[in-house]
Order: C-alpha cells, then structure tokens, then sequence
C-alpha cells in the first residue's frame, strides 16, 4: 500500500500541472470556437460535430446538413461549368435520346402497337434505359466519376434484353416470369454489335465489381480541362446512348414500322444490314479517342 500511495503522489506531482493546463487550454479553445461559431452564424442546433486540429490551428465543423448543401448549392455549380465545357457533346447525348422518344411515341399513339404485349414490355425496358442513362449524366454532370459507371453495365443489361425480345419475341413470357439470364441477353446483342462482351466484362470487372478503383478517394467537383477520368466517364456515356440507339432502331424498323433510320436498313422481311451512318462516324471520332493513362495520387 505503500509503495501504491507513494506512486500516486509521484504520479499526482508531476502530472497534475498539465493535466490542469491541459483542461483550461481546451476550455479556452472550446469557448473561442463558441465565438466563432457565434461570429460566423452558425447555428449550434445544426452541428453535427466539430473537430479540432490543435497543431495546425485549424478547426472543421460538420453540419448535419452537408448532404442537402452538396445536392443544392455546390452541385448546380458544379453541373454549370460542366455543361459550359462539354455542351456539344451533352447535346449530342441529348439529341440521340430525343430521337429514340420519338420512336417511343410513335408506337404508342399507335392502338394496335401499344396494346401489344411484347411492345409495352419494350417500351416499359426502353423507359428504364432512359431513367438510367438520365441518371448517369447527372451524376457526371454533378462531378462523380466511379458511380455513373456502376450504372452502365444496367443500361448495356437492359438493352441486351430490349434486343433479345426483338430477336426471340418467344422470350416474352420467360422475361416477365423473371426466368431469362443477362449471359442469355448479352450473347443475343453480341449478334447485333459483336465489341459488347468486351465493353460489359469491362464494366463488370473494373466498376460494378470491387476493383483497385475503389482504393482512391474520389473527389466530386467539375473536372480540370483534360481531365482523363471524367472523359472517359463522357465516353462511357456516348457508348451507352449510342448502343441504345442502334437497338432502338431495330425496334423502330421491326415493331413500331419506321423504316427511315440512320444506321440500318431492311435487306428483306426478316433481315437488316448495318450501316453506320456518316454523323455517327464523327460522334465516334469526338468520344472515343486514346486517352493516355492517368496516374492516381
């Protein structure tokens, strides 16, 4: 007991001092805090919490409304530059999804087609498509890179089905009974535009899937002129729009009656050739170029 009583004191001498100073440095720091916050209009209620950075002098408040200011005050910021630089493309991204409406509305003022089976299931996937790739383009246009990617490979997915009921209308039944597999789907859109296995296993592999991505901190802001991630992002897009678009021509052509489409035309009652037309070729040439390899830091 003696040797226990006799440590406390050494203990109580030598550390009481700056324990007592260490309490009022932290009171004087927590009651400048609480000028600033008053100085600054800060309302208290809506601290989430406050972290404090003695060595560097800094201070970082988080208010429990930091989810809510990034949708509403830096995102339309972010969403403005963005489309100042990339206008003509977004535009492009636009115009081909405008176009694939009109083939949309085009069956459905029409009673016969509309009330077809196979059509409202193709037009109910077709406005799926269009949710997603809208989803994509915001989230790109509000600064995220790794997420509009995930949503990708749901778009190549949907359209592969889109694609499959065209080919197989067979399928319909299996399809509502939830009973098709998306390798079923892809291998039938593989037919139609044979590079899509390697753009799916791509998206698949490096952004659905947990990848060597996912070990950096992404940062959500509007790119940097020649910012490599974000335009391969753009290209993504442009690649799926333009894989829906080409789909939804066959639809237009073999479902709804549309003849007149740019990138195929009917070889007989049954069959179509490709032909890719010259606007697309420069689209192509705009989106899809080599993009030197970026390194993370």
């Amino acid at each position: 007991m003696k040797i226990a009583s006799r440590y406390v004191r050494q203990f109580s001498r030598q550390d009481l001092r700056a324990g007592i100073a260490g309490q009022l440095n932290f009171l004087r720091t927590f009651r400048a805090e609480e000028e600033m916050i008053k100085e600054e209009n800060i309302c208290v209620e809506k601290i989430a919490g406050i972290v404090i950075d003695s060595t560097n002098n800094k201070r970082f408040v988080f208010m429990d409304n930091m989810l809510i200011n990034q949708i509403v005050r830096n995102g339309p910021k972010t969403v403005k530059k963005i489309m100042n630089d990339y206008e003509k493309e977004l535009t492009i991204v636009s115009k081909k999804l405008a176009i694939v409406q009109t083939y949309i509305c085009s069956g459905l003022v029409d009673e016969e087609i509309a009330n077809n089976e196979l059509f409202k299931s193709i037009n109910a996937l077709m406005w799926n498509v269009n949710n997603s790739i809208t989803s994509m383009c915001l989230l790109l246009c509000h600064g995220f890179k790794l997420q509009p990617m995930i949503i990708s490979r749901n778009i190549i997915e949907n359209v592969s089905m889109i694609a499959h009921l065209c080919t197989y209308p067979i399928d319909l039944e299996r399809f509502k009974n939830n009973s098709i597999q998306s390798t079923r789907t892809i291998s039938t859109l593989k037919k139609i535009i044979p590079t899509i296995g390697a753009i799916y296993g791509s998206y698949s592999k490096n952004f659905v899937h947990i990848s060597s991505h996912y070990n950096y901190i992404e940062t959500i802001n509007a790119p940097k002129k020649n910012d490599s991630d974000f335009e391969i992002v753009l290209s993504s897009l442009y690649i799926c729009v333009w894989i829906y678009s080409i789909v939804s021509e066959l639809v237009a052509i073999d479902i709804i009656g549309i003849e007149d489409v740019p990138n195929w035309a009917r070889r007989d009652k049954s069959s179509y050739f490709f032909k890719l037309s010259p606007e697309t070729t420069e689209e192509m040439k705009m989106f899809i170029k080599d993009i030197p390899e970026q390194e993370k830091t």
